[in-house]
């Protein structure tokens, strides 16, 4: 021993390595070499490297924390390309040598071999078919007290038991991948005296995939010796154009980074999105959330998923994975809704997974600490943040589909892979996000196939998604599905429906909507329960800014404003007026007092708080409805009108021409 040890150190002397690296006599040809700790790679340990996808050369390991959930049971799954028929590939244990309790699984003999023993007995699984070398291979397995199971790639699982009565099993040494810091010293136990030779993809414990590089701010392995990367060449021949970056999707493919606006494998093609589709490796930013959902939370999402797992939205405070921070994302098939305050985050997850490759309308809620999930017409799924904490603070930008660095997520998320698939409406507290024209950046966005895209509504007219069909919202003289008729005779009684609007800047209407005093009159036909009848309002609409509206709610009339010192609400609800029978409204105001009159008959009166008296709005008159009615009204409607407008009249004598004197309008046609 002592003339072994000596020629080794007779052989490294002289033989420097760099960054904690340590040399020792190759055994095989007798050669100095340089043994080099995670993080370093080259002769002498000399060049950095980041591991994702490790590369094992039959000489070293990764470790990683002790098991902490793995005392009654585990389930393991690794993805691995083997360049060897021997080799450690995952391993643990109570003592070092591995003589009471462990796990193992290796390959022996071009087979796998699942070992563990609970301390009375070893349990031995081995595949019935071989790995192939050079090829990507997928192995399952599974304890559950003193039974397991064995699954390789496409092949039955194989079930057995351990000796003796324990169930339970006791690690305290790390998980190491990859081989052991002294394979000697557990060969017998294992099975073989091989270090594992070849790539490791993925590794999943308990449903937690581990991230391979050194732990701190994102990784989990806590030391290592003489891992390569398997990705570190795949891009070297590949050029991306239109400005596209090539990033290792997998230990050995490659992904061009695509800039918005272009598409293909690399980046070649130009393209116009109407509705985006995303490929796992996507994203598209927007402005972050900021402030404005501290108490109250509220997101519909229509989505097409074609995989199983991958992020559908998120948005964060801070890139150190900690804080705030809301998710939407699928996994295993179900979708995920999470969210942290600050003192712990709520998961709430969907009772059944969804279908892949059909439209699915997934809506969640937050209120506080309360969090709501609703998936098509599954039950809803609620659950508490943790903590004390109750608002909702996002400083940086939302993501949708994906992420631009994973590595700033919030550490609870532990997802990695974007979305698969197509969104088509994202509507945040009753915003529709304009998925292509508020985007401030996005990657790898194409088309989903779908009739908009085909862009099938015709003059000027626009498309809009509605899951695997759409409909268009016509611009004022147009009609039918795809705008194409002309409006044949002047519309004289304007007729609306929900998405319809007309609106005014004529400096005439203006002077008599603003001001100190407003006088309305309408006569209306409608059977709908809902929608806005008319208004105007400061842009964009605050909680205490000025705006007055007309417009129905659960079948009552309401007549609203506010002056900049507090809302007044005056509501009709003693007679029918959605009835389908013509009616009259007549509304005024003068200062704060205001009265609703109906049918020259009933009269209701109000008053708005504080001490303003004057309507200072944007120059802008909406009658019917508006774009983002939910939105802009800040829920106080969340629809246009349904029906016909026969007659504004303002200022008790001045009656507006409908068609005349819009400066424009959607969805108008003649009334019936």
């Amino acid at each position: 021993q002592t003339s072994k040890s000596s020629c080794h150190q007779r052989r490294c002397r002289g033989f420097t390595c760099r960054n904690g690296g340590y040399c020792s006599v190759d055994p095989s040809s007798g050669l100095p070499r340089c043994n080099c700790p995670l993080g370093t790679r080259g002769k002498r340990c000399g060049k950095d490297v980041e591991i994702r996808y490790p590369k094992f050369k039959g000489d070293g390991y990764l470790t990683f924390p002790v098991l902490r959930n793995a005392y009654k049971g585990f389930t393991i799954t690794i993805q691995f390309k083997p360049d060897d028929t021997d080799g450690l590939l995952l391993f643990s244990s109570e003592k070092e040598d591995a003589s009471g309790d462990f796990f193992s699984i290796a390959l022996i003999n071009g087979h796998i071999n699942f070992r563990f023993d609970c301390g009375t007995g070893m349990a031995v699984f081995n595949s019935v078919s071989n790995v192939t070398l050079g090829e990507w291979n997928y192995v399952w397995a599974q304890r559950v007290d003193n039974h397991g199971w064995l699954k390789l790639n496409e092949e039955m699982p194989i079930e057995g038991a351990g000796q003796g009565n324990y169930t339970r099993i006791t690690l305290r040494e790390d998980l190491y991948l990859g081989g052991y810091k002294e394979m000697q010293k557990v060969s017998g136990r294992v099975g073989t005296h091989h270090p594992f030779t070849g790539c490791v993809e993925e590794l999943w414990v308990n449903s937690y995939k581990y991230d391979m590089r050194r732990a701190g701010k994102v990784g989990d392995a806590i030391h290592g010796l003489n891992i390569d990367e398997c990705s570190i060449n795949v891009c070297g021949e590949i050029q991306c154009e239109n400005g596209g970056q090539c990033m290792a999707r997998s230990a050995d493919k490659h992904v061009c980074l695509c800039p918005m606006g272009t598409a293909g494998t690399l980046c070649q093609s130009r393209v116009d999105v109407h509705i985006p589709s995303f490929d796992g490796h996507s994203y598209i930013q927007y402005e972050g959330l900021h402030r404005t959902t501290l108490t109250y939370t509220e997101i519909e999402i229509i989505l097409k998923p074609k995989y199983l797992n991958g992020l559908i939205l998120y948005n964060g405070y801070t890139t150190d994975r900690k804080g705030d921070f809301i998710a939407l994302l699928m996994r295993e098939g179900h979708v995920e809704f999470s969210f942290d305050l600050g003192t712990g985050p709520a998961v709430l997850r969907s009772h059944e997974p969804v279908s892949l490759n059909e439209w699915h309308v997934v809506k969640v809620y937050r209120t506080g600490m309360d969090g709501v999930l609703e998936v098509d017409d599954q039950e809803k799924v609620e659950a508490l943040s943790k903590g004390a904490y109750t608002q909702l603070t996002l400083l940086l930008e939302l993501f949708v589909g994906g992420h631009k660095n994973f590595d700033h997520l919030s550490k609870h998320v532990n997802i990695s892979d974007g979305f698969r698939g197509c969104i088509q409406k994202v509507v945040i507290n009753g915003k529709p996000l304009k998925l292509t024209e508020e985007a401030q950046d996005g990657v790898n966005i194409d088309n989903c196939q779908h009739p908009c895209v085909g862009q099938p509504c015709m003059n000027g007219g626009l498309c809009e998604p509605i899951q695997d069909l759409y409909s268009c919202n016509c611009p004022l003289g147009y009609t039918n599905t795809n705008c194409e008729e002309i409006v044949g005779k002047q519309i004289t009684v304007p007729k609306f429906q929900r998405s319809s609007y007309l609106k005014f800047v004529n400096p005439n209407i203006i002077k008599r909507v603003a001001g100190k005093k407003i006088d309305i009159q309408m006569h209306i036909q409608t059977s709908d329960q809902n929608g806005l009848l008319f208004w105007s309002g400061q842009e964009p609409a605050t909680p205490s800014s000025d705006f007055l509206a007309l417009g129905f709610n659960e079948g009552v009339l309401q007549f609203r404003f506010n002056l900049g010192s507090g809302e007044a609400v005056i509501q009709h609800n003693t007679s029918q007026l959605t009835d389908g029978n013509v009616h009259v409204i007549h509304a005024r105001r003068v200062g704060q007092d205001a009265y609703l009159s109906i049918d020259g008959t009933e009269i209701y009166e109000g008053s708005s708080p504080g001490k303003y008296k004057y309507l200072n709005t944007n120059s802008e008159l909406y009658i019917g409805g508006m774009q983002d009615v939910a939105h802009r009204t800040r829920r106080r409607f969340t629809t246009g009108f349904t029906g016909c407008i026969y007659k504004l009249i303002l200022a008790t004598d001045y009656e507006v021409n409908l068609i005349g004197q819009t400066d424009s309008g959607s969805n108008v046609s003649q009334c019936g």
